[in-house]
Formats: structure tokens, C-alpha cells, sequence
């Protein structure tokens, strides 16, 4: 028993002897693995790791009204650079070798890597350091990737706009996601690192517009480098838009307006070689359609696909330098009207009562107010003025002194001395009884402030337009605290409006009192030619003012191309009726005033109404009217085109 308990210690060594001698051999061939192989397999290990990579959508077309394509997109390679994990990047090398390659700043790259912080965008998503590069850039960052870490080249969809500047005021352009609107977008299920629309109807219609991403999954190397494709789900693209932009008028337009002001800086007679810009809105006054919308100057939108942007492309968009291309003159810019306001004080009159279609004023070339030492002039006032009219002459020739009465009258003050009831005929027989009886500078003018602004945003004039357009500017209201500053907003001074709301305004007159919204699309459908969206036609109210009112006001605008018109010789020889107003506005400064231009035509079937603005542009007949009439015969060029 003895010698049995003795031989069980002797055992249980041998078993921890085989025991260590297995664990020591194991550890042995660990250490080995580890210091000889270590690395292989680590590099092994690592690029075996697999990742989501996300697949920017398509945006969806845009087209014109006859199915010209304007906006698409195009397959683009892209240098991205992606922060890598657990890996000590040299930023300041990377950046010094592609310096060269990319044709980029050193400081450039660096700032597009957003490597100090405060960051950008979160580590995980990649920066895009340059759009749009060629085969050259892509075979060097391929054949060099290890020495790059976290540089990829992709291929990514890029806006594509086929015309360059056409139609650029309303089709907008697209950009990285602002900084300050990051919140907002995250919100709605964006990545940080997406492009979304900045302006025009790339930004109004984002929502149809923007797609649908895809992903990949993908294995990628030690660097995040992808070097093998798992799976993929291919993005969706988005829905198109058609317009109700006519592309040839749309050209044709703003080729007009290039052509009209290089003439005005270069003719012998009065030159005006500061003239810089103008904008000009064709619409149809049955529909509310814009045919055309032309804002000069104007930019090219594909400068935006191609990352970082220059100085040069910088300084051109966002400094004075280029005289602000990116606004757009049609609705967010507002200018002084002039005379083409007239018909809305005419009509304001009429209705009030305070005049008839018959009531004649005699001009004689100014108007003295109550106690003003200084005479309110007629533009004619050198000729002694425009001696008798009733409403519809003081329309064609505009007659500034026919509309400080009205204003005079809507406001219940007296005739002044200078104008006694001998210059008047056919005035309402209440007319007298209803003006006060003594003239006091400091009256309330509330009461006729509010009438003068309830008319008016019956047109549209100081109320916005409703067009579909992320900006939509009403204008600066009418700034009146004494009757002078009222009787000069009569005549379109003392406020400021936009082309679309003098296009709105027009309209609203050409067919008979419905004030339509302006609309840029017609229609959006999905890719798979589903309807999702249709516009029509859209009446914002209709002017409470007799029909028999507005007739008259269009017979005042027909006679204004007539013998005897402010724009006769403009249209003579055209071979449509053409029912217009032209304006000259003061601005302020010595020796600028505004050229100005309405009109609508056909006249008794209109079919297109147009409002143009040349600031600094002289007068309204010669300048805006002159670009009015080109665009015009181009309109109807086109429509005999297209009958044929």
C-alpha cells in the first residue's frame, strides 16, 4: 500500500511534465507566428475587414416645355480622401504629392482633407478633394495607393448643364450642403457629405429632384482603400422636371438683351457705357406660364460640379467684380417702375370714382401742390405738357400730371391754385363734394395710403408673386408721409418692384382682372414616366374692378404703340397689335434713371406679356422697349415655326 501511494506523486510529475512541455511548445510556435509572420498576417487580417460605402443618386432632368433636356448628369471620376482608422496619417505629405496631380494649392488640399478640427464632416465620411478629374489622375492615385493612404478614386453622377447659362436665373445650380443648414438637412436624412440645390428649382424642387442612394459593400485594405466589391444596390434616380421654358425664346432673349445693352455702351449718340445689367420676364397671361426669364449678367452652373473653385471663378460670383451674376433680377432684385405703374393709378381712380372714362385734365406742364413752392412736372413740361387728356390718352402719352390728380383726389384734397375746375371736364358730378375744402400739409394720409397699396396688391404690385421659386422678392413699399411722396408713387417713384411683378401686373390687365401665379414647371414625373406632380393654371384673386374699368385701360396701352404714343416708333411696322406702357424712373442719382417696359400681345387674343428693366438704361422706349419688341418677334417667329 505504501509502495502503491508512493509511485502517485512520481506520476502526477510526469503528468505536469507532459502538461508544460505541450503548453511550451503551443507558446513557442505562438511566438513565432507572431514575431516572423506577425505583420502578413496582420495586413491579412485587416484588409479583410469590409465596409458600406454609399452611391450618390442621380439627380432627375430637367427638360423645356418642347422636351429639350437642359439639365441631366454625367459619370465623373472623383479624388476622395477618408480618414483611416488606428493609422497615423502624414496629411502634410499627402497633400505635398498630390499637389502636382491634382494642380491644386498644398493649403487647398489640406483644407479639403479637414484634418484639424473643428471638422466638417465626421471622420467616416469622405472628403472630396477634386470633381471631375481625368484618366492621368486616376492611373497615378491606382498605382500609388499604398503610398496614399485613405485616397480613393470614385466615380460619381455630376450635374450636367447642356446649355451652360441658359436659363440659369430658374434652373439654379447645386453645392455641398452650407454649413449652417446642416442640422436642417441631417433632420431630413441626409449625409453631410450629399449635394443639394442652392438656388432656382434645383433647390425648390429638391425634394423630387434628389433620388434615391444606393450602397456597396465593399473589402477594403489596411489604408479603407476598397480593393473588392461584395454586393451592391444600385441608387434610383430622381424625378424630372418639365418646364414651361421655351428654350429658343429663352436664348433668343437673353442673346437680345447681351446684344441691346453692348449697343447702348457702344452708340455714337449718347452712349451709356456703365449700363450693366437688365432682366427681362415673358408670360403667358391666359396661364401664368413663364416663357422666359433672361437676368443679366448671368453664370455658368457647371463651375459648381468642378471642386475647389478657383480665385478667379470665386471672385467673379461673390465680388462686385462681376456685378452679382448670381442674383436673380427677375425676382429678387426691385427696381423703381416709372410710368408703368400708371395704369394701376388710373384704374385705382376710375373705380373710386374720383374720375371717369370722359374726365379730362388740362396739362400744362407741371402741377403746383397745396403749399409746395416747387412745380411737379410733366416729363413734357419743356413743351408747355400735354395739353387735354382723358384716361386713355394720359396713358399714351403718360402723363405725369393726369396721375398726381388722381392721387391728389384719392387723398380728398382740393385742386391747387394752379389748377382750378377749368382745367377739368367731365369730372364726376360728386367729385367736389367729396374733397375737403382747404389744404393742410400734415393731414392724416393713412386713408389714401391704404387705398393706393389695396389697389395695387390687386396687380400684384408690393405683394409677392407666388411664382415657384425659393426667392420671391414683394418689392420696397410705398414710403409716403407727405402728399408729395403719395403723388410721386402715382407715377411709379417712392417704391420698388420686381420683372415678375410688373409680369404679373400686366398680365392681370391682358386678360381682363385674373391675377395668376407665375409658374416654371409644369410637371414632374418619376422615372418611370408617372405624373407626380401637374401645375395649371392658379387665379390669386381676381381685381374687384368694373370690366369696363379695365377695357378702358387696354385701349390706353394700344394706343401707346399708335401715332401719337411713347412707343410708336419702337413698334412701327409690327405685325402684331401690341398693347404696352413705357417708364423712365428717377433713382436718386443725378443723371441714372430706369428703363422700363410692359406690354402684351396679341391684343385682342394675348398670348405673351412681357415686363423688361434696364437700370441705368435711359428711356423705356429706345432701351427696355426695344429688347420688348425683339423678344417678341421671336415669339411669334417661333409660334408661325411651329404651326408650319
Amino acid at each position: 500500500m505504501k509502495n502503491e501511494e508512493s509511485h502517485v506523486p512520481r506520476r502526477l510529475n510526469l503528468l505536469f511534465f507532459i502538461v508544460f512541455i505541450f503548453f511550451t511548445i503551443l507558446l513557442l510556435r505562438l511566438a513565432g507566428v507572431q514575431l516572423v509572420k506577425g505583420e502578413e498576417y496582420l495586413m491579412q487580417s485587416e484588409s479583410n475587414s469590409t465596409t458600406t460605402l454609399s452611391m450618390p443618386a442621380p439627380r432627375g432632368w430637367m427638360m423645356d416645355r418642347n422636351g429639350e433636356l437642359l439639365v441631366s448628369n454625367r459619370p465623373a471620376f472623383v479624388v476622395t480622401f477618408t480618414e483611416v482608422p488606428n493609422v497615423l496619417v502624414d496629411y502634410e505629405g499627402i497633400a505635398a504629392r498630390l499637389e502636382t496631380v491634382l494642380d491644386l494649392p498644398q493649403e487647398d488640399i489640406l483644407r479639403a482633407m479637414d484634418y484639424k478640427a473643428p471638422r466638417r464632416l465626421p471622420r467616416y465620411l469622405p472628403r472630396q478633394l477634386k470633381t471631375d478629374v481625368d484618366q492621368t489622375v486616376v492611373a497615378y492615385i491606382t498605382e500609388h495607393k499604398d503610398e496614399l493612404p485613405g485616397v480613393n478614386v470614385v466615380v460619381e453622377p455630376i450635374r450636367e448643364y447642356r446649355y451652360g447659362n441658359l436659363a440659369v436665373h430658374a434652373i439654379g445650380y447645386i453645392s455641398p450642403i452650407p454649413e449652417h443648414q446642416r442640422d436642417f438637412y441631417r433632420d431630413m436624412g441626409y449625409r453631410l457629405d450629399e449635394k443639394v440645390g442652392i438656388d432656382g428649382l434645383e433647390k425648390q424642387y429638391e425634394e423630387f429632384l434628389r433620388g434615391t442612394a444606393g450602397q456597396r459593400v465593399v473589402e477594403v485594405n489596411r489604408f479603407s482603400q476598397p480593393i473588392r466589391e461584395l454586393s451592391m444596390e444600385a441608387p434610383v434616380r430622381g424625378a424630372d422636371l418639365t418646364l414651361t421654358i421655351d428654350k429658343r425664346l429663352q436664348e433668343a432673349s437673353q442673346k437680345i438683351i447681351e446684344e441691346q445693352l453692348e449697343i447702348l455702351r457702344t452708340r455714337e449718340r449718347d452712349p451709356i457705357p456703365d449700363v450693366k445689367e437688365a432682366v427681362a420676364v415673358a408670360m403667358n397671361p391666359i396661364t401664368g406660364e413663364i416663357l422666359a426669364m433672361a437676368s443679366y449678367p448671368s453664370y455658368d452652373p457647371n463651375v459648381f460640379t468642378k471642386r475647389p473653385l478657383s480665385q478667379e471663378t470665386v471672385d467673379y460670383l461673390f465680388t462686385s467684380e462681376g456685378n452679382l451674376p448670381l442674383l436673380n433680377r427677375a425676382v429678387d432684385a426691385a427696381y423703381e417702375p416709372g410710368s408703368t405703374v400708371k395704369m394701376a393709378t388710373t384704374l385705382m381712380g376710375l373705380q373710386e370714382g374720383v374720375i371717369n372714362a370722359n374726365t379730362q385734365i388740362f396739362d400744362n406742364g407741371s402741377l403746383y401742390i397745396g403749399n409746395w413752392s416747387r412745380p411737379f412736372r410733366s416729363w413734357a413740361w419743356h413743351r408747355g405738357g400735354h395739353g387735354w387728356n382723358d384716361p386713355k390718352q394720359a396713358i399714351q402719352v403718360s402723363n405725369n400730371v393726369y396721375m398726381y390728380q388722381i392721387a391728389l383726389w384719392i387723398s380728398g384734397y382740393p385742386n391747387s391754385q394752379h389748377m382750378n375746375w377749368s382745367r377739368v371736364r367731365n369730372a364726376p358730378p360728386t367729385l367736389r363734394e367729396s374733397l375737403k375744402s382747404d389744404w393742410q400739409r400734415n393731414r392724416d394720409l393713412h386713408p389714401a395710403i391704404d387705398t393706393f397699396k389695396e389697389y395695387f396688391a390687386m396687380f400684384g404690385l408690393g405683394v409677392k408673386t407666388g411664382i415657384d421659386l425659393p426667392k420671391d422678392s414683394s418689392g420696397w413699399p410705398m414710403n409716403v408721409n407727405e402728399i408729395g411722396e403719395l403723388a410721386f408713387t402715382a407715377i411709379g417713384q417712392n417704391m420698388t418692384l420686381t420683372a415678375m411683378q410688373l409680369a404679373q401686373y400686366t398680365s392681370t390687365i391682358a386678360n381682363g382682372g385674373e391675377r395668376l401665379a407665375p409658374y416654371l414647371v409644369k410637371e414632374v414625373t418619376d422615372n418611370r414616366g408617372r405624373t407626380l406632380l401637374e401645375r395649371d393654371k392658379d387665379v390669386l384673386n381676381v381685381v374687384d374692378i368694373d370690366p369696363q374699368h379695365i377695357r378702358v385701360m387696354q385701349e390706353g396701352m394700344l394706343m401707346v404703340t399708335m401715332p401719337g404714343g411713347t412707343a410708336y416708333n419702337t413698334f412701327l411696322g409690327f405685325p402684331e397689335s401690341v398693347a404696352a406702357k413705357t417708364g423712365t424712373a428717377q433713382t436718386g442719382v443725378e443723371g441714372r434713371t430706369n428703363a422700363t417696359f410692359v406690354g402684351y400681345a396679341p391684343y385682342e387674343n394675348p398670348e405673351i406679356a412681357v415686363s423688361v428693366i434696364v437700370p441705368n438704361g435711359g428711356g423705356g422706349s429706345d432701351t427696355s422697349g426695344m429688347i420688348a419688341r425683339r423678344i417678341l418677334e421671336e415669339y411669334f417667329h417661333l409660334q408661325n415655326i411651329d404651326i408650319e
